[in-house]
């Protein structure tokens, strides 16, 4: 499970401005965000570059998110 919504929220980020940040489709990222669907690698590492974390940051579970950091 990704934590790109916690992550997101916590930049004060629209679904729809990490789209266009990541280059990443909005409904995709809503579905991340849902746990419907996991990003392939390319579209994880898009997503970290856009929120300034890494990709095990993004991957990590809702709880660890804030360890780093973030």
């Amino acid at each position: 499970m990704t934590c790109i919504k916690t992550l997101r929220k916590r930049r004060l980020m629209t679904a729809e401005q990490l789209a266009l940040k990541s280059g990443v489709a909005r409904v995709s990222i809503t579905r991340y965000e849902n746990g419907k669907r996991e990003p392939r690698v390319g579209e994880a590492l898009k997503i970290a570059r856009a929120l300034g974390c890494t990709v095990e940051q993004l991957m990590d579970d809702e709880e660890g998110a804030g360890e780093d950091g973030i």
